[in-house]
């Protein structure tokens, strides 16, 4: 109740500091405005009242100006008290320098009591103290003025300022009560809200409980299911030759689910109250030995190191052995789950003070300080996701906790990640004596079938290192196989291994692994697998271009349609809810095998079909190159028959003018000779030209032989005679001396080809640029290439437009073209290359965009220079 009302008190001077600054404000604008007041009353005392008014005005303003910069503490326990009695004061002296006790600013001050008291939220004993104040403020400013007051007047005045005074207090006293009512009520349903919102967020806590609960039975019981209904169906439809190992498979699972149903039993005996504690006599130290003992089977899988010791002497106690085993048995399975390969594991126990003592530690993985908050509640586990490493229901450490409970004893942990845990029992136990009875006591066959179950664990972590071969080539397709359940993967790989090539992976790490190295035709993912689940390994498996055809079949004991959407999301090629029939995965296998066969062969075509067509395209480009050398031929065999016989003609005249010339004498022979020798080297370039055409238009392939690489590219340049002057100029630095093997006409092709590209760069160049004229150079060197022999590199350079990077990797294909629809069918380049291609010569392309272009050919073969 007092912390009650020290909250109520606090609340009321948090409004009381919020309303200070508006009620000085008003003070300031009320005093102020009263100046109107003061000229048509009391006008001969205007300026002195004045002066008044301005002090009270500025200290209003100085308590508006602190209250909003300081905080509740330092403005609450003085302001309150000190803006009323500056009003207060202010009033009392105007009332002495005007009529004393006849001033009828007396009511002013009944205006301060009732306001201050509203906006202040004055309390009953600040009610009282103000009253008693603004009183003796009106007393001595009676007493204290020059003007006599009128009795009448006085005791009018003193009437209404003490009636109003008693208002005050009572009407305080009145609104405190309604206050305090109100706030004691606000916050009795704050409470009740808290406590609706705690209770909501239980209930909550309870139905996520309930959630984990069935999701973790669910998978638990679905999976040894599939297990056992699928072995049985093999062991129905068909003769099995390895019968004992069905037969150890059957049995584990059976023992596994008999040891869920178990536990959770034990807990519906709790929650019903129906489990008592059964103390007899027991060697405690014997006891927790043979429990010890009978965990080697689990320790040694895991090749693990389980030590005990008894710090003190264990006498026979009083004990329930059911119950007890049952801790013991619980904390070291989860021990055993948690501890990595070659762990240790101890167990420790004493007798002190009528309590038996024991911990069990590990130097397992640990937890954080978070999850040891919850390691004993019902259904939690550290790891609730679908990756998670370690397999469980969250039953057996909650069933420890009950089990000790009951017990009337204590169970604590202590942990630290990536280091271990350790789990502290203590149970009250009376010593006692064992009875002297030598008989022995049957062994009840039920009894040991429910303590087999108890030592079952679904999996201790991954399988020992698998043997891996690569996909045998007489089987027709490989199917991956994942699930970190060994004996369920186990039997898909026996039942798919009749007519399929199995490769199996143990979680989702390895998964992606061997996808990645094996490729295989389809994948079965279990969904739910440690370090990644069957989701993420679908996801990097469709995010890989290289796998993304690959069909993926997801495995999971949750049935759900979320699980089912999202499984599909991720790119599950098909879905198979445990537990399911054989017949039901060998249908949808042979659906998804079927589907690979068709696309395989789709495929093929495809490949084949692309083939023809590039043949078909090849064809095409040859058919038009021989179609226009033909053509080109034919031309320049009559245009070469009709300018041979007026060479000859020519050549006839040329001698004659020579044997003539010879007597001329002076000048006039000189220049003679001079332009007779002019003609004749017109006439030597005619017939090369002539020669070069016949040459260029020779149709199918020609011998190759040793040709000059220098004739090859003067034969070329002197076809552009006319065009590559208006350049900048052509530098052609290359020693006639170097030969080639190859076919002269085609190589003419080859450069002639390259000058019509260079030319039209240049000009497409030249349409934005007026003063730009453009250059070629073509340089050739010899070197040694990769198998020491000798090589010639030509490069071919002019500082034309470019080529776009977009365009780069295209400049060989056949019709393609970069130039305007009418400027060239884009065959040139791609007979270039077919060219090249017959002389073994490798070509490099470099290009920037509007600055130059290099073609760079290696000539494979080197002849001996020309003598």
């Amino acid at each position: 109740m007092i912390q009650g009302v020290e909250e109520f008190e606090a609340h009321e001077r948090q409004i009381r500091h919020r309303n200070i600054p508006t009620t000085a404000l008003i003070a300031a604008v009320i005093t102020a405005a009263g100046l109107i007041l003061d000229y048509f009353v009391y006008p001969e005392f205007f300026w002195k009242i004045q002066i008044i008014r301005l002090v009270g005005i500025t200290i209003s303003l100085l308590i508006y100006w602190w209250a909003t910069r300081h905080t509740v503490d330092e403005v609450s326990s003085f302001f309150p008290s000190y803006l009323p009695l500056t009003v207060i004061i202010s009033i009392s002296l105007m009332i002495l320098i005007t009529d004393g006790g006849n001033s009828s600013y007396y009511a002013g001050l009944n205006l301060v009591l009732v306001a201050l008291a509203i906006l202040l939220r004055w309390t009953v004993k600040m009610g009282f103290e103000m009253s008693v104040y603004l009183i003796i403020a009106y007393i001595g400013a009676s007493l204290g003025s020059r003007v006599t007051p009128d009795l009448g007047t006085l005791v009018n005045n003193f009437f209404f300022i003490g009636s109003n005074a008693v208002l005050v207090v009572v009407g305080a006293f009145l609104y405190d009560r309604t206050r305090r009512s109100e706030f004691f009520l606000q916050k009795e349903i704050e409470d009740r809200n808290l406590e609706l919102a705690d209770n909501q967020l239980r209930l909550q806590e309870l139905d996520e409980a309930k959630t984990r609960f069935f999701a973790n039975v669910s998978h638990e019981l679905r999976t040894p299911l599939t297990i056992m209904l699928g072995t049985t169906e093999t062991l129905r439809d068909r003769k099995v030759t390895d019968l004992q190992s069905r037969f150890e498979v059957l049995h584990a699972n059976g023992l596994r689910l008999l040891g869920l149903i178990d536990n959770l039993l034990d807990l519906v005996r709790f929650d019903q109250g129906d489990d008592k504690v059964n103390r007899e006599a027991v060697d405690a130290e014997v006891f927790l030995r043979g429990i010890i003992n009978g965990m080697s089977h689990l320790t040694d899988r895991k090749d693990l190191r389980l030590d005990f010791e008894a710090k003190t002497d264990l006498p026979v106690l009083a004990l329930d052995q059911d119950k007890l085993e049952k801790i013991l048995l619980n904390l070291l399975i989860n021990s055993v789950k948690f501890t990595s390969f070659g762990g240790s594991i101890s167990v420790s126990a004493k007798y002190e003070e009528g309590v038996l003592n024991f911990t069990v530690e590990d130097n397992g993985i640990g937890m954080s300080e978070e999850k040891q908050e919850q390691i004993f509640s019902r259904f939690w586990q550290a790891d609730t996701s679908s990756n998670r490493k370690f397999r469980g229901s969250g039953i057996g450490l909650s069933l420890v906790k009950s089990l000790v409970d009951l017990m009337e004893g204590e169970v604590r942990v202590e942990s630290v990640e990536e280091e271990g845990s350790s789990f502290y029992v203590s149970i009250p136990a009376e010593e006692s004596i064992l009875l002297g009875n030598n008989e022995e006591v049957p062994v009840d066959p039920l009894a040991e079938m429910h303590k087999q179950a108890m030592l079952t664990l679904p999996e201790l972590g991954p399988s020992s290192v698998l043997e891996l071969l690569a996909p045998d080539d007489e089987k027709k397709y490989t199917i991956l196989v994942a699930d970190d359940e060994e004996d369920l993967r186990g039997f898909l790989s026996s039942e798919l291994a009749r007519n399929y090539e199995v490769i199996e992976a143990s979680d989702g790490v390895e998964a992606i692994s061997f996808v990645r190295q094996f490729e295989p035709d389809l994948v079965l993912l279990d969904y739910m697998m440690p370090d990644k689940n069957g989701m993420e390994v679908c996801r990097e498996i469709r995010n890989d271009s290289r796998l993304s055809h690959i069909p993926v079949i997801m495995l999971t004991a949750r049935a759900d349609e979320k699980i089912k959407l999202e499984c599909l999301k991720a790119g599950a090629s098909d879905f198979i809810s445990k537990p399911f029939a054989l017949g039901e995965l060998s249908l949808r296998v042979k659906n998804q095998i079927g589907m690979i066969a068709f696309q395989r062969q789709l495929r093929e075509k495809n490949v084949e079909l692309a083939r023809a067509m590039e043949q078909l395209k090849e064809n095409e480009v040859q058919m038009l190159r021989q179609e226009k050398l033909s053509a080109l031929g034919r031309m320049s065999a009559g245009i070469i028959h009709e300018i041979n016989n007026p060479l000859n003609y020519v050549q006839a005249a040329h001698h004659m003018l020579g044997v003539h010339g010879r007597e001329l004498k002076g000048e006039t022979a000189g220049f003679f000779e001079d332009a007779l020798r002019d003609a004749q080297e017109g006439v030597k370039r005619t017939e090369q030209i002539i020669s070069d055409l016949r040459s260029f238009t020779m149709t199918g392939p020609q011998p190759l032989g040793s040709v000059g690489i220098f004739d090859v590219i003067e034969a070329a340049h002197r076809f552009f005679g006319d065009q590559l002057k208006k350049l900048g100029g052509v530098e052609i630095e290359v020693d006639p001396s170097l030969l080639v093997r190859g076919d002269r006409g085609q190589l003419v092709q080859v450069f002639s080809n390259l000058f019509q590209n260079s030319i039209d760069a240049i000009e497409e160049k030249k349409s934005g640029d007026s003063q730009y004229r453009g250059r070629i150079t073509i340089h050739a060197h010899t070197t040694l290439g990769m198998d020491r022999e000798k090589q010639i590199i030509v490069t071919f350079k002019d500082d034309g437009c470019g080529i776009s990077p977009e365009n780069r990797g295209k400049i060989f294909d056949p019709f393609f073209t970069s130039k305007d629809v009418g400027k060239g069918m884009g065959l040139g380049l791609s007979i270039v290359y077919q060219i090249i291609e017959r002389h073994q010569i490798e070509v490099a392309v470099d290009s920037e965009e509007g600055q130059f272009t290099e073609f760079q050919l290696s000539f494979p073969t080197v002849l001996s220079s020309n003598p």
